[in-house]
């Protein structure tokens, strides 16, 4: 069984302690008795309130991630679905990755982080119904050798129509700015004057506070680096593999990191994406869940 939550409070650390004991349990499901039985190692009292609001939490998860979300709830009972009407993998991967965190490994295959940058590029794709570049660490292969900062500008600038191309700052060190992927809607007049999604990945429990603010589209990246002023209105946005169960909390994150894609929006954003590069990120999805964590997700 996955390790008990510290906190009482933490009502969406209590929904993920639920959901993988549905994921580990012979009969795949956990029920509200299996929650107060693991608050009273916390030597909790009552827990009916803490109860509901954590099935109230799940019932929100299945609410927001529609068929992507891989569970179903009775509000007292929840089971890990028999059919999966779309792959189950992200949102479990987004899962594990957020209650079991994670540490490099030496000699590891993957590196979940960079596996969810490929997740969210998925998703972003999906949002705007167009294109993604990967622009951060993960789309860099051999991105300590030379001019690798200044092509991935000029690819980007040159399927995107707007910018003209890398602009070399004397004496400022090339960097993007937290830049992990840019997704858009063109048009056929490849002319610039359309949706520009620049988006920012934190996989890691340092995902809040300052962090949600770091990725400056504008001023940080694009009046930068780029020769031409930029047409489009640059939109930003925020990817985590995490849930936030607090609407005070929802919106503040949300007016620092942009468009918030926590785990059910990435989850539903990938349901029913198909393709060769899609198929590859699941499938490394289950391999590093494996790896990391020991758990051999349903197909």
């Amino acid at each position: 069984m996955p390790d008990v939550p510290k906190s009482p409070a933490d009502i969406a650390r209590w929904a993920d302690w639920l959901e993988l004991s549905a994921l580990e349990a012979d009969d795949h499901d956990a029920s509200a008795g299996d929650f107060e039985r693991a608050l009273k190692i916390l030597t909790i009292g009552d827990s009916s309130d803490t109860s509901a609001q954590v099935f109230d939490e799940i019932h929100g998860r299945e609410v927001s991630a529609v068929d992507a979300y891989p569970f179903e709830s009775t509000g007292t009972v929840v089971a890990l679905r028999k059919t999966f009407p779309s792959d189950p993998a992200p949102y479990l991967f987004c899962l594990l990755l957020s209650y079991c965190g994670w540490q490099k490994k030496k000699g590891a295959r993957f590196d979940p982080w960079l596996l969810f940058e490929r997740l969210s590029c998925v998703a972003a794709r999906s949002y705007v119904g167009g294109k993604v570049v990967q622009f951060g660490t993960s789309g860099r292969e051999g991105r300590g050798a030379k001019n690798v900062f200044k092509t991935q500008v000029q690819r980007l600038t040159a399927e995107i129509f707007e910018g003209e191309g890398y602009k070399q700052l004397p004496g400022v060190r090339a960097q993007d700015g937290r830049l992990d992927l840019v997704a858009w809607k063109p048009f056929p007049d490849r002319r610039g004057s359309q949706l520009l999604l620049f988006g920012q990945c934190a996989a890691g429990a340092n995902w809040e506070g300052s962090k949600l603010s770091e990725l400056q589209p504008r001023e940080g990246f694009w009046d930068n680096w780029l020769h031409d002023a930029a047409v489009s209105p640059l939109i930003r946005s925020y990817f985590v593999p995490h849930r936030i169960v607090e609407a005070g909390r929802w919106k503040h994150h949300a007016r620092l990191g942009g468009i918030f894609f926590d785990r059910c929006r990435v989850a539903l954003h990938t349901a029913g994406e198909a393709g060769k590069d899609v198929e590859k990120v699941f499938e490394d999805l289950r391999k590093s869940c494996s790896e990391h964590w020991g758990y051999r997700l349903p197909n």
